[in-house]
């Protein structure tokens, strides 16, 4: 029976499987693009979560110096990992800002 996948056997069910993983990573950040990062609404003694990170996978400055595909700047991309989450938290807010700001 053709299936139409290249591989046959048990690497159907893996073939799966990562394109559910890959789904479900691009489900979540096309929900954090279309309504902004969820800011904690209550004030808390534990640690602040790490936001995931704006990055789309579309990596190229236009001429004002931001991602295509994050809106953020070069010194933002380099900096996302030393950040803390609260700097995190505040870029995704300047994010959403220049996102509408374009629009």
């Amino acid at each position: 029976m053709q299936t139409g996948l290249k591989n046959t056997g048990a690497p159907r069910i893996i073939q799966r499987r990562v394109l559910f993983r890959n789904l479900t990573c691009v489900r979540e950040r096309l929900q954090q693009t279309m309504d902004g990062p969820v800011l904690p609404k209550t004030v808390s003694t534990e640690p602040m979560k790490r936001p995931m990170s704006p990055c789309m996978s579309i990596c190229a400055l236009d001429a004002t110096g931001h991602c295509a595909g994050c809106l953020r700047t070069r010194e933002e991309i380099a900096g996302w990992i030393r950040m803390s989450p609260e700097e995190q938290w505040a870029l995704l807010k300047v994010l959403d800002e220049r996102r509408v700001a374009r629009s």
